[in-house]
């Protein structure tokens, strides 16, 4: 294990990235290596394992009778998002499916196609991450090195480490859950941010928590990890970004679109109804991506987000095997968990991705070296998104997101069910 990668720390229980709770236990130990026996209690029980698994099947078309279960599941669950268009994917050793339903542009009704662009979101956090990582395996930072070594003016920053940022422990705030925020963005959806400002958002709400002392989602971890990149760098994020991770993989069409809202064509016209008082939706497809930098700015298409899916979980093509093992075990003990920027649930790692009309799910079953993505251009859930009364959970399965409510059934016919939190 490279030492630089080593870091003790306290992680979360159990998360509940939905309904926002979260309780801590103490992070299992990954500083073996990948000579660990498996551990049936993790969410990843054999790490070394996973990153030797197989190679998708890019050129053999998946058997019929699995594509025809899928599509039927994918129509159902369509139908009930209440979304324009989706593009759904699933590749694995045995082959490849990607389809397209519904339209990019509802006002158009322009067919939505398998080559459609759309924002990722959040998927973006695991580029950061990784970017990360390959520089701790080079020996250029180190995991347990603290924030405070690189910024001045974090709250807690001699203590709160990289780790702390990418498995979101920090007690950072969220700079997207503040009012301060909310208001500039809805005001003018056009405006540019810059990343300081945005820090410091975050910053003067913070901190959440004592650092290792509980878990709360925060895009503030991810963009401060962005400065550390661009600092031992001397490179913008995005160009480490494609220099690292987009062209070593061959994502031809992925993109880091800077502080603009242009789209690569083709692309899809995104629903939300964030930032209205009342009922209804509205285009926010050229909204600036400025605020959501190395937290959420990517801009890619389900077929290369089915390479990477596969290259995040197994790190090939980005880390080596002990790294990548490494990785997986940062998840904390049990089925559900945040780990080293992104997630696990019941075996599939991965990450969900929402910004102002778009929404993404891509995961990766440990299990059967599964690959599934899945992109909406709505971010807009349908039904009612109650909490119960214990705010453990989600009264109504209707508030999953429009991504989830398809990848749930896609995950059922694959023979591991997804279960968000609280579903």
């Amino acid at each position: 294990m490279n030492a630089r990668l080593r870091a003790t720390t306290l992680g979360v229980g159990a998360i509940l990235l939905l309904a926002g709770c979260s309780s801590v236990e103490p992070a299992p130990d990954t500083s073996g290596g990948t000579d660990q026996a498996p551990d049936p209690a993790a969410c990843v029980p054999d790490p070394a394992a996973v990153v030797q698994a197989p190679a998708q099947n890019r050129d053999q078309p998946l058997p019929d009778d699995l594509t025809a279960r899928i599509d039927a599941a994918v129509q159902g669950a369509f139908a009930d998002t209440g979304a324009p268009g989706a593009i759904v994917g699933v590749s694995s050793p045995e082959g490849t499916w990607i389809a397209a339903y519904g339209s990019a542009d509802a006002e158009t009704n322009q067919a939505m196609t398998p080559s459609t662009h759309t924002r990722v979101g959040s998927i973006t956090k695991t580029l950061t991450g990784t970017a990360a990582i390959q520089l701790a395996q080079d020996g250029l930072i180190a995991m347990d090195d603290t924030i405070g070594q690189y910024r001045d003016g974090i709250p807690n920053g001699d203590d709160v480490t990289l780790l702390m940022l990418a498995n979101m422990t920090s007690g950072i705030a969220s700079y997207t859950m503040q009012d301060e925020f909310a208001d500039a963005l809805y005001s003018d959806p056009s405006r540019t941010f810059t990343i300081d400002e945005l820090i410091q958002i975050g910053v003067d709400a913070s901190p959440s928590f004592a650092p290792g002392e509980g878990f709360e989602y925060s895009n503030t971890n991810t963009l401060l990890l962005g400065e550390v990149i661009e600092q031992v760098t001397g490179k913008p994020l995005g160009t480490v970004l494609e220099e690292q991770v987009i062209a070593p993989l061959g994502l031809e069409h992925t993109s880091w679109p800077g502080d603009t809202p242009e789209m690569p064509e083709p692309y899809a016209h995104g629903q939300t109804a964030q930032g209205l008082d009342a009922d209804g939706v509205h285009d926010a497809t050229r909204w600036n991506p400025s605020w959501a930098g190395g937290a959420g700015k990517i801009i890619s298409t389900v077929d290369d987000l089915l390479v990477y899916g596969h290259a995040l979980a197994t790190g090939q093509g980005l880390l080596d095997a002990e790294t990548a093992a490494w990785r997986l075990g940062t998840f904390p003990e049990g089925p559900l968990g945040y780990g080293a920027g992104f997630a696990c649930f019941g075996g599939w790692v991965g990450h969900e991705g929402s910004m102002p009309g778009y929404n993404t799910q891509l995961v990766y079953d440990t299990g059967s070296a599964t690959t599934v993505a899945v992109a909406v251009n709505s971010d807009v859930t349908a039904g009612s998104c109650e909490a119960d009364s214990d705010g453990e959970g989600l009264e109504d399965p209707r508030c999953l997101t429009p991504a989830s409510r398809i990848l749930i059934p896609v995950s059922k016919v694959l023979g591991n069910e997804f279960t968000p939190p609280g579903a």
